[in-house]
């Protein structure tokens, strides 16, 4: 179990490898490409490469039976685009030690959560069941459909009018320390908004969630769908109804 209670600090975390240092928001743009590999499940890494469009004429169904075999950590060592991802990050976050031959299949999934947790990333949720994959995927379309894209520059830039920093300052900020940030805004905000309609409508005021409440930045997406949900959902289909 990951104590991330302190990440807000930035001071690197020791591990058995040694120290793992926060990557910094001006180092994201160079590293957002291998963050969006390394935090693949085994599961993800086989369900995009089985999709129709990148599977079209069964080209890589050999690959795909060969990868269900193996370990993420094999997979890992094996992929050569996965292996630099992995190479190019994990140096990083050790202060530029060659750290791939340090990983053994008994340490590497604690460090990777581990390096996951202090990126703010986590694993896609992917079923096993395709049916149950294709109703998530429309579920979060459905749901991004609501909500306006926020992307790096827009945190960036709500950070720094909101607080004053300036740009230089943000860019030495960790990207744990950006995302609390953001977030710590954003409820701060919410809480401003809430106070002042309950000015008008007491029922309004039993809402009002304190600005200072606890941000989970790894908190489950809403909108995906489990098997047994699934199913209670499906039931009358399969019946005929």
């Amino acid at each position: 179990m990951i104590d991330i209670e302190f990440f807000i600090t930035g001071e690197p975390i020791s591990t058995e490898l040694g120290e793992c240092r926060f990557i910094k928001v001006k180092e994201y743009g160079q590293l957002a490409n291998y963050l969006r590999l390394i935090k693949m499940s085994k599961k993800e890494i086989i369900y995009v490469y089985s999709k129709e469009d990148v599977n079209r004429f069964g080209e890589l169904d050999e690959l795909i039976a060969e990868l269900k075999k193996m370990t993420l950590y094999e997979i890992s060592e094996t992929l050569p685009n996965f292996q630099e991802a992995y190479s190019v990050v994990f140096s990083k976050m050790f202060n530029g030690e060659e750290i791939l031959g340090k990983l053994t299949p008994d340490n590497f999934d604690s460090i990777r959560e581990l390096v996951l947790k202090m990126c703010c990333l986590k694993e896609e949720k992917i079923s096993s069941n395709p049916e149950i994959q294709k109703a998530n995927e429309r579920s979060k379309r459905v749901k991004s459909q609501d909500i306006d894209p926020v992307n790096m520059a827009d945190i960036i830039s709500t950070v720094s009018t909101y607080t004053g920093y300036l740009y230089k300052d943000i860019n030495d900020m960790t990207l744990f320390q950006l995302y609390m940030t953001y977030h710590r805004i954003a409820q701060f905000k919410q809480y401003d908004t809430s106070t002042l309609f309950a000015t008008v409508s007491p029922e309004a005021g039993k809402n009002i969630v304190n600005w200072d409440k606890h941000i989970d930045l790894f908190e489950e997406e809403k909108h995906y769908i489990s098997r047994e949900k699934f199913m209670n959902k499906t039931e009358g289909f399969s019946k005929g109804s």
